[in-house]
């Protein structure tokens, strides 16, 4: 389904760069994408056009993005759903099985195991050798404070253009 009509030499590039990335990391091939930049250029001609339906081409692709994080968070609700109803029949199972026996059928082997794991009494007394402490720099914080007027050492504010594609 196209939401936006746009040249197909746009389509036909935009499809090789696609190709052109890798599937598990994500990567661009740089000599690939370098040769999909020089077509884009030898359109120059009709550069604002060809800026317009790259325009059209991102809005669809973005358009699609979307639908597509809904339909996870849609099936993200449903797995939580599924999760908490396992989780429930597990705990019935755990709570009416007797500790040390065992169960088994064609379909299906109940038992125990033995285990063990850590269980933190009081976060404060654990000595900081065993803890992780993250240090991460608060940065509405740090903008009004140089907004204020005051010095913070290591940072400054930065005027930027950000594109604006509607």
């Amino acid at each position: 389904m196209k939401l936006y009509e746009v040249s197909e030499a746009i389509t036909q590039i935009m499809l090789d760069l696609e190709s052109c990335i890798d599937e598990n990391t994500g990567v661009i091939d740089e000599v690939r994408e370098t040769e999909l930049r020089t077509q884009l250029d030898t359109l120059q001609g009709q550069r604002d056009q060809t800026l317009l339906d790259l325009a059209a081409y991102y809005k669809g692709l973005d358009a699609e993005a979307e639908a597509l994080a809904l339909e996870q968070k849609k099936l993200g609700e449903r797995r939580k759903r599924l999760d908490r109803r396992t989780n429930w029949i597990k705990y019935y199972i755990r709570d009416n099985l007797e500790v040390g026996s065992k169960l088994s059928d064609s379909r299906s082997k109940l038992g125990w195991r033995k285990s063990s794991a850590v269980e933190i009494e009081n976060d404060d007394l654990i000595p900081d050798q065993f803890c992780r402490i993250e240090r991460r720099p608060i940065l509405t914080t740090i903008k009004e404070a140089i907004g204020a007027g005051q010095q913070v050492p290591g940072a400054t504010i930065v005027e930027r253009q950000n594109l604006q594609i509607s």
